[in-house]
């Protein structure tokens, strides 16, 4: 379980990430 938790939280930051990049290139775009 313990496994499993630590991946759901990498995942959880590595989408964080990437919205977080794409928030930033729009903005820079716009």
């Amino acid at each position: 379980m313990r496994k499993i938790s630590k991946i759901l939280v990498a995942n959880r930051s590595e989408i964080a990430i990437r919205v977080f990049r794409a928030a930033n290139e729009l903005g820079l775009k716009t």
